[in-house]
């Protein structure tokens, strides 16, 4: 009897073995056929169109599939106007096949090349990306199945994208205390701003304005990304940068070896930057940026410029010079009565340029009617009169030359007649 069950048992185990490496076999077969590929793309394309309530391209695919697979192209567009959300040149990836029987999506050595992705914030305050994907319809009423999900658990590790684009674009409005022709004129100026791209849109049928940022030319090397992890949802998502080089149009920067790391919760984003080139200068810094709530962008950030060239930074004010530079530590933040004006306060500040040696903190409050300068503690050791002519943007009636040394304290040091 002992023996019959042991037989049994061996028997069941021997098919068991030959089933499981005819469904491997088969399934090795079939993913190498242009058939099964067109089939596969077609069943991830499905589940993939599941989870969001917009249109999703799957282009051809090809590799192993064991452990790893290359997709040709990847988009993903709204539903309601056909807007274009993602889109991706050449995806590769490699993955262990027991995460996937578990419903992890664990993917190492990715690289993605080309990627684009816009995301629009709407006049009333919805996120497209919300609108796309299931997962923050609060209105579902699709019960969710017990136990893990594909999507409760995405990480990335060691990933790479070569050539990406990012565009973010907000509502703009106009200084509510403006009417009437101030409001008319102020508009007019805003619109026609080479530094900052607003314009007119129709946005849920109403007309309006829409300002835009962009961030081109990104190439990263990316250590680790958590997208999703139930463990984890209260520390929102979080991103290990080993490098980053990117070309950012408002302010007009050009980031080059940007490593630390990034964390996103809700509609806040904490950063935490250990190093940072610019063309000429570099640094680090923290802090983090909110929005949301009907409000303007608020920023809190620290930035430890170890060399400053004023060449980098120079776009402040058009007639700030661009020679020259030092170092400083930065903050950037929103003025408490007016968010919509963004000081750069200037502490432990150290710059030498145009015959001049200045020391000590001063802010520039840009955003508003016109540029501020303030709560200046600064000593010039000395102060060449080059500096204040380039200051000035022309010549004066009196051509004063030569240098002075001085120190001056003062809360609203002057404020520039152009028009920010």
């Amino acid at each position: 009897m002992i023996r019959r069950r042991r037989l049994v048992a061996l028997v069941s185990a021997i098919a068991l073995l030959v089933i499981g490496f005819v469904i491997i076999v088969t399934g090795l077969f079939v993913t190498r056929t242009s058939y099964g590929q067109e089939e596969l793309r077609r069943l991830i394309q499905g589940q993939l169109a599941s989870a969001i309530k917009g249109k999703v391209y799957l282009g051809p695919m090809s590799g192993g599939f064991l452990t790893g697979i290359t997709v040709d192209s990847f988009a993903i567009r709204d539903a309601d106007n056909d807007s274009l959300f993602i889109s991706t040149g050449r995806i590769t990836a490699s993955y262990d096949p027991r995460d996937l029987i578990d419903k992890r999506l664990l993917l190492r050595d990715v690289q993605v090349e080309h990627p684009v992705v816009y995301l629009r914030q709407h006049a009333s305050g919805r996120w497209n990306f919300k609108e796309i994907f299931r997962t923050y319809d609060k209105k579902s009423n699709v019960p969710k199945t017990p136990g893990r999900n594909f999507g409760d658990y995405v990480v990335i590790e060691a990933a790479r994208v070569r050539d990406a684009s990012l565009v973010l674009q907000m509502p703009w409005t106009p200084d509510d205390t403006l009417r009437g022709a101030r409001l008319d004129s102020a508009v007019r100026y805003t619109l026609s701003r080479p530094d900052k791209e607003i314009r007119r849109v129709v946005d849920e049928k109403k007309p309006g304005f829409a300002r835009t940022w962009r961030w081109t030319k990104v190439s990263a090397v990316v250590s680790r990304m958590r997208l999703a992890d139930p463990d984890s949802d209260k520390l929102g998502k979080f991103f290990v940068f080993d490098t980053i080089h990117a070309v950012e149009s408002d302010p007009p920067f050009r980031f080059r070896n940007v490593r630390g790391t990034m964390r996103n919760l809700g509609d806040s984003i904490w950063v935490d930057v250990a190093h940072f080139d610019l063309p000429q200068s570099t640094g680090g810094g923290k802090g983090k940026i909110v929005w949301g709530s009907d409000l303007p962008v608020r920023y809190d950030l620290t930035i430890r410029g170890d060399s400053v060239a004023l060449n980098d930074v120079s776009w402040v004010y058009p007639t700030l010079p661009t020679t020259g530079g030092g170092k400083a530590t930065i903050h950037i933040g929103n003025e408490p009565q007016n968010l919509r004006i963004i000081d750069y306060k200037l502490t432990n500040m150290d710059v030498t340029s145009t015959g001049s040696h200045l020391i000590g903190d001063m802010t520039f409050a840009v955003g508003g009617p016109v540029l501020a300068v303030k709560d200046v503690k600064m000593s010039a050791q000395p102060f060449d009169f080059d500096l204040l002519r380039a200051l000035n943007g022309k010549p004066f009636p009196v051509d004063w030359r030569g240098h002075v040394r001085y120190r001056s304290r003062a809360r609203r040091a002057a404020q520039s007649l152009l028009r920010r």
